[in-house]
């Protein structure tokens, strides 16, 4: 998330000539090395959630919270979950999931 972190990752992919890179951190962030672009795990979850886990288990509950409300309900939707947003908050989210029997988290 911080600008000036990202150019590690940026710099050895370039140096690998990799298409894109993933850095672990709290937040985790993609970045591109053909543009020098970043983006936050929100915007990168769904693309293994959505190919994966929702076409192996069809109709799961996905609790997400406020934050991923713009890609999140449609692609949920795509591969034939139920999107149940729940307030920010690891606490929070577990205890939504426990209430709505759901399958996965994403926040």
């Amino acid at each position: 998330m911080i600008e000036a972190n990202r150019n590690s990752t940026i710099a050895a992919m370039r140096g690998s000539g990799a298409d894109i890179g993933i850095a672990w951190t709290a937040t985790s962030t993609a970045a591109s090395s053909s543009t020098s672009t970043a983006a936050s795990s929100r915007v990168i979850t769904w693309w293994p959630a959505g190919r994966g886990f929702l076409k192996r288990y069809p109709g799961s509950r996905i609790v997400h919270d406020p934050r991923l409300t713009w890609n999140t309900i449609d692609i949920v939707k795509q591969f034939g979950g139920e999107a149940v947003m729940c307030r920010s908050g690891h606490a929070f989210i577990k205890q939504r999931m426990r209430e709505v029997d759901a399958s996965m988290a994403a926040r």
